[in-house]
């Protein structure tokens, strides 16, 4: 685990910022794919819109954290 810290911590400013655009959207790209087929399994529409409500902020929530995270360990 170290190493990989290490590493990158190592990388130049371009790669960092690749990394952390690439993080983003991936974890944009799974909540979108999330939110379009959780609510389907519930059958009333107003449970449908609270289900869609939690994992869009879930998903906000997420991005946040993974910057926050990439930031402490200066990684961008």
């Amino acid at each position: 685990m170290n190493d990989l810290f290490k590493h990158a911590v190592s990388l130049s400013l371009l790669w960092k910022c690749v990394a952390a655009v690439v993080g983003i959207l991936f974890i944009q790209g799974t909540f979108r794919v999330l939110e379009q087929t959780l609510p389907r399994r519930f059958g009333r529409a107003d449970a449908r819109y609270k289900v869609r409500k939690f994992v869009v902020f879930s998903g906000y929530l997420s991005i946040l954290l993974f910057r926050f995270v990439s930031r402490k360990c200066n990684w961008s």
